[in-house]
């Protein structure tokens, strides 16, 4: 039950924040490092400045270029400044000796952890390397109803399944596939 309300906070914390738009983070410690050495990437180009390393020690993701870190439920939520993009990551412990789960396992778990949010919905998955991409989309209500669409990488390694989860408006849709692509390569277990 616990996880369950997690993933809605997750969600609505996401759904808030690419409503609300810039300026509206909780700032987090030093977890979060950035490389000032690199050039501004060209206007629509996403690029990786930095990495986000997890307090737990569990993962460390890529902090995209010009993205704020904040917290929602205890897991990451990185936005755009605009506020069209945003990701977290959530890890769902597995029990000890857990062998390796199928694809619709994966899905499952998914659905678990984010299926209480708003008109959340899975579109469809395929296998990646490393484990699950999930379609999905969903809604945010808040001043009338904002379409919200993303994907989620679900990732089992050990005794544990790492979700990455990226959302966007639709302002935000055409620069999904590419911020996903990057974080999915980003996202090392620790």
């Amino acid at each position: 039950m616990k996880r369950h309300w997690l993933g809605l906070i997750v969600l609505a914390g996401l759904g808030l924040l690419l409503a609300l738009g810039p300026g509206w983070t909780i700032p987090l410690s030093a977890q979060a490092q950035t490389n000032t050495e690199s050039a501004p990437p060209a206007a629509g180009v996403i690029e990786v400045s930095g990495s986000y390393s997890d307090p737990q020690e569990q993962f460390q993701v890529g902090i995209l270029s010009d993205f704020s870190v904040s917290t929602v439920g205890g897991a990451p939520l990185l936005q755009n400044p605009d506020g069209s993009l945003a990701y977290t990551v959530v890890v769902e412990p597995l029990a000890a000796g857990t062998a390796p789960l199928p694809e619709v396992e994966l899905l499952r778990v998914a659905q678990a952890i984010f299926g209480a949010g708003e008109g959340f919905q899975t579109q469809g998955f395929q296998a990646v390397a490393g484990g699950l991409e999930i379609a999905w989309s969903g809604q945010f209500t808040q001043a009338g109803v904002q379409p919200v669409q993303g994907t989620i990488l679900a990732k089992q390694q050990g005794e544990a399944i790492y979700l990455l989860l990226v959302a966007a408006t639709e302002a935000g849709v055409e620069q999904l596939a590419p911020a996903t692509d990057l974080l999915a390569n980003s996202l090392t277990v620790l």
